[in-house]
C-alpha cells in the first residue's frame, strides 16, 4: 500500500515595481498550517511561481513578499486558505463492467479496473477543483474525465494513458482547476483498452 499524503502544487503572483524591473525582483515564499501554525520559509524566487509540494487533510495558507533593487521588502500578500481530499477508487459509484485487483503502488493497495468500453466510474465531491489519480504508461488504455456532465459547465477530456509522462503508478492524469467552490462530478469513461482507476484529490 503507497498512500498518497501530500500533492504537487504549483502558486503564481505578480508584482510590480515604480524602480526595478518585475525580473530583477526577488519573492520570499513562507507556508503556515491553519489555525496558530507558525510561518515557515519555503525559499526565494526570481520568477513569480513557485512548484512546491501540499500535505494532505489540513488547512494551510501561504504568504509572498517581494524585495526590490535598493533591498527594500514590500508588505505579505496572502493567499485563501486551502486544503486537499483524498478519495480512493472505492468512493466511485461505478457502472458494470468493472473489478478491484490489487496493484503494486496504487495509493490504497487496489484499483478499480475495466476494459469494458463506455464503462463509467463517478465521483461526487464539494470542491474548487479535483485531480484523477490513475497509472500511466504502457499497457494502459483510453478515458474520457469529465467534469459535471450533462450541465452548462461541463468540460470533457480524452487522456491517452499509455502516452501519458510522466509514466508510473499515481500519476495525476488530469486536472480541473478554478472550478466554483460548490459540489461537482467527476465522471470516468472507458475509451479504449484497459485502464486502472486509483483514485482522485480534491480541493476546498
Amino acid at each position: 500500500m503507497a498512500r498518497i499524503n501530500s500533492v504537487p502544487l504549483h502558486l503564481s503572483w505578480s508584482a510590480t515595481d515604480e524602480e526595478t524591473a518585475a525580473d530583477d525582483l526577488v519573492h520570499q515564499l513562507q507556508r503556515r498550517r491553519l489555525k496558530n501554525g507558525a510561518w515557515q520559509n519555503i525559499g526565494t524566487f526570481t520568477d513569480a511561481q513557485a512548484l512546491t509540494s501540499l500535505p494532505l487533510w489540513r488547512w494551510y495558507q501561504y504568504r509572498v513578499r517581494s524585495q526590490d533593487e535598493a533591498g527594500t521588502w514590500s508588505e505579505w500578500a496572502y493567499s485563501k486558505p486551502v486544503k486537499y481530499f483524498r478519495r480512493s477508487e472505492t468512493n466511485f459509484t461505478r457502472s458494470a463492467g468493472w473489478t478491484r485487483p490489487t496493484m503494486a503502488g496504487a495509493m490504497g493497495g487496489r484499483v478499480a479496473r475495466s476494459s469494458t468500453v463506455g464503462a463509467t466510474a463517478r465521483l461526487k465531491f464539494t470542491g474548487d477543483g479535483v485531480a484523477l489519480v490513475m497509472p500511466a504508461g504502457a499497457g494502459q488504455g483510453s478515458i474520457e474525465a469529465c467534469i459535471d456532465p450533462g450541465k452548462p459547465a461541463e468540460d470533457c477530456r480524452v487522456i491517452d494513458l499509455a502516452a501519458f509522462t510522466p509514466t508510473g503508478p499515481r500519476r495525476l492524469v488530469v486536472v480541473f482547476a478554478d472550478l466554483a467552490l460548490a459540489e461537482h462530478v467527476l465522471r470516468v469513461r472507458v475509451v479504449s483498452g484497459t485502464v486502472n482507476l486509483d483514485g482522485a484529490i480534491f480541493s476546498r
